[in-house]
């Protein structure tokens, strides 16, 4: 059962783009794991659209300005993919660690 201080508690969830630090499967499951729902597309209903990336252009592209688009007409809060996996307790990648130069 999910706490009540839980930041996606009772929020209505719904994704657009590519999520490149987990599966859409895995946030999902975090979602609900704390209270929340997750829906397949924009609604007044809607709380939260994460943002994740278009990879490529043009449909891709275009359908993801679509749902900002949309999200913007709704009023439905718009947050990135760092600041979800942070809402939901999922640990954000670690940036590979930079190799030290090799002076000759």
């Amino acid at each position: 059962m999910a706490e009540a201080s839980a930041p996606l508690a009772g929020r209505t969830v719904v994704f657009a783009g590519r999520l490149l630090a987990v599966t859409r499967r895995q946030a999902e499951r975090a979602v609900a794991a704390q209270g929340g729902q997750v829906q397949r597309g924009l609604t007044r209903r809607s709380d939260l659209l994460v943002v994740g990336r278009a990879l490529g252009e043009g449909a891709a592209l275009e359908r993801l300005e679509d749902k900002l688009a949309r999200a913007d007409r709704l009023c439905v809060r718009c947050i990135g993919e760092a600041r979800f996996l942070a809402a939901a307790g999922l640990a954000p990648p670690r940036p590979a660690e930079p190799r030290p130069l090799a002076l000759a």
